[in-house]
């Protein structure tokens, strides 16, 4: 009796699986705040949301949504997860900039302001370290393809970071 309520208790102890993380890259290289959120749904897939919020008034997205849906693999295993994975992604992500504009009879410079909003979607590879204390480090890069939704789009839209954060 005594072995099987030891058993039921172990069983029962789980391990952390919400983690935020802050895009460290973004904010020291960027005016930008990178925040992400993931759920580890099994021990090699996970699913999270990334904001991005650019408070520049010159760079450009200024805002980025992306779900996405990772798959960890190889058989090193980190509280529970396994860390090399493969993400798929689609970003909603909003544009805004001024351009000059040359070639103007004026002396003073012309702007045209762009503004789009386009949906990408692509593929990321990265590598998740978590300490014993269930503190994250990560680090990812890959690429996406904008849909073409508006004619100003880029083709390609890249996604990057290297971010620190908390498991629980």
């Amino acid at each position: 009796m005594v072995f099987l309520m030891f058993g039921v208790s172990k069983a029962q102890e789980k391990l952390p699986v919400n983690e935020v993380r802050v895009d460290a890259l973004k904010g020291i290289g960027w005016t930008t705040l990178g925040v992400s959120y993931e759920r580890i749904i099994k021990e090699d897939m996970g699913l999270g949301l990334s904001l991005d919020v650019n408070f520049s008034k010159s760079d450009y997205p200024k805002f980025v949504g992306t779900p996405y849906f990772r798959f960890y693999f190889l058989d090193t295993k980190v509280l529970g997860i396994k860390s090399l994975f493969i993400e798929t992604f689609a970003s909603l992500v909003d544009v805004s900039y001024k351009e000059e504009v040359y070639g103007t009879s004026s002396s003073e410079p012309t702007y045209t302001y762009i503004k789009y909003t386009d949906l990408a979607v692509g593929l990321t590879v990265g590598k998740k370290w978590v300490h014993k204390h269930n503190f994250v480090f990560e680090a990812n890069g890959g690429i996406g393809r904008f849909l073409g939704f508006d004619e100003k789009t880029d083709t390609y839209f890249p996604r990057f970071g290297i971010s620190v954060g908390y498991r629980f």
